[in-house]
């Protein structure tokens, strides 16, 4: 008898199926810490994610030469990678660059002051740890302009 109690009992522990509760919970977004809590700053960092940034002139110039990226991409994460390319003299060297952004309040669903930090780069003239802040103003035609502060 007490062999058959310890095994009903120890079958009721096995695997279970997640809950109606917990399957739905696990499938609700997390909130993403790097946006702000209200509307345009949610509108605004969607936008920007959906966006496939071609033909960006990220600053200036790097050290090396003029630096122009011919694919940004920004994703909902707080993350951005880019391909493209320095150009020196009459030479173009492919590079790329990896990092994070953040962003405040933002004071229209198309414009806000974001922080770019590169986290790598194999660009010449370029390190990583750089930071810029930059006013962005998102485009209808997949561009951006950057104001940097």
């Amino acid at each position: 008898m007490t062999h058959a109690i310890l095994w009903v009992a120890l079958a009721g522990c096995g695997d279970k199926a997640p809950t109606k509760t917990a399957a739905a919970a696990e499938a609700k977004p997390k909130p993403v810490s790097h946006v702000p809590d209200d509307a345009n700053s949610k509108a605004f960092a969607e936008k920007l994610s959906a966006m496939d940034i071609q033909d960006f002139k990220p600053s200036a110039s790097s050290e090396g030469g003029e630096i122009r990226y011919t694919h940004l991409k920004f994703r909902d994460e707080g993350v951005w990678a880019a391909t493209g390319y320095v150009e020196a003299q009459d030479e173009k060297m492919d590079c790329s660059e990896t990092g994070t952004w953040t962003m405040e309040p933002a004071t229209s669903q198309s414009t806000a002051t974001m922080t770019w930090k590169t986290s790598t780069t194999d660009c010449i003239g370029r390190e990583a740890g750089n930071e810029q802040r930059v006013l962005v103003t998102l485009k209808d035609d997949n561009k951006i302009d950057a104001d940097y502060r």
